[in-house]
């Protein structure tokens, strides 16, 4: 994805990124993995549904699980993306093979798209891989109050983190590192005051 990807909305978001994230090897498990570090390093990180999704260039049988999630940062696009693939080694992808883009992956983050705060050129209809659409749909959709979340489309799948199952909606994941806790709030989407983008983005 280049980086003149922008996304700049009319409510008081931070500047950020929002990231796809991918797995095929023992999905569940090792999606939950990404979502940890993720919040570990950034903070306060907001979730899309996950889902399971047929191979996209890649030969093999194994379905993948995929999201997409949005954290605040002020960091470069580069610097983000170093962060990224340090995730995915650390989960252990071994980006160094030639063929690591058509292989089974423990991990795979991307950036999707750079939040700008005050931009007037926005484009909310990136283009993106059809297993990215519906997550990314759904994040935007948390990001810009006025955009109707949309139904779940696909297969929903569900993680375990910290003892707390998400995926089937929405989420926010905080975490208090010096206390040991994660703490994972659902959007319940029935109705407006029901929803947590305001609170997050505050």
């Amino acid at each position: 994805m280049p980086n003149n990807q922008w996304i700049s909305t009319t409510s008081a978001v931070h500047p950020g990124f929002i990231l796809g994230i991918g797995t095929n090897i023992d999905p569940e498990h090792n999606a939950a993995r990404m979502l940890d570090r993720l919040s570990a390093q950034f903070g306060r990180t907001l979730v899309s549904r996950c889902y399971y999704t047929d191979p996209v260039g890649i030969a093999t049988s194994h379905p993948f699980v995929n999201c997409c999630v949005y954290i605040q940062s002020d960091l470069s696009w580069s610097e983000c993306k170093a962060a990224c693939v340090g995730i995915e080694i650390a989960l252990g992808r071994d980006r160094s093979d030639p063929c690591c883009k058509t292989r089974d992956r423990p991990a795979d983050i991307d950036i999707v798209a750079q939040i700008a705060e005050g931009r007037s050129d926005a484009d909310l209809s990136i283009e993106v891989d059809s297993y990215l659409a519906q997550p990314l749909a759904e994040i935007v959709s948390v990001i810009n109050p006025g955009i109707a979340m949309p139904e779940p489309r696909g297969l929903v799948c569900s993680l375990l983190l910290a003892g707390t199952t998400l995926g089937q909606s929405p989420a926010t994941i905080d975490r208090d590192d010096s206390a040991c806790l994660v703490r994972v709030r659902q959007d319940g989407r029935n109705g407006e005051h029901d929803r947590f983008g305001a609170t997050f983005l505050a």
